[in-house]
């Protein structure tokens, strides 16, 4: 994007009226990153379709968690950060969701986990030796 006076004019005045009006801010970005993540997690799950039905099955692939507040995108193969950390600053959002919805990532590397299923999944891609890891379980 080229920087002109417009631009520039443009985000002050933004600035300004997300510090005036915070609350109002806050209500609708959160509401839109919340719709966003849910359409991410959808595509994860439908392994890569971006037209979603609504109805596919959001739960954790080890455990079956299906609290849609603790699920995660997890990188099969680790990763996640070093490919955060290349599109930073080149021009593409270095949010997962938005890369997977609207620049069209690839979900083949990526699973469904709860937030202690991730944990323990990059715990065991760390310590590959290790022998006992402990286990998740789900109960309602």
């Amino acid at each position: 994007m080229e920087i002109t006076r417009r631009n520039v004019r443009k985000n002050v005045q933004n600035k300004r009226w997300r510090e005036q009006n915070r609350e109002k801010w806050l209500a609708s970005h959160n509401k839109s990153n919340t719709k966003m993540r849910l359409q991410a997690l959808r595509v994860v799950v439908a392994g890569g379709v971006n037209k979603v039905t609504g109805t596919e099955i959001l739960k954790c692939e080890n455990c079956g968690c299906d609290d849609v507040s603790l699920l995660q995108i997890n990188h099969l193969n680790g990763g996640g950060y070093k490919e955060a950390k290349k599109t930073w600053g080149k021009g593409y959002t270095s949010n997962l969701w938005q890369r997977i919805l609207h620049h069209g990532r690839d979900v083949s590397d990526l699973n469904l986990l709860c937030g202690p299923c991730n944990t323990l999944s990059y715990l065991k891609r760390m310590y590959p030796n290790k022998e006992r890891f402990p286990t998740v379980t789900w109960q309602e």
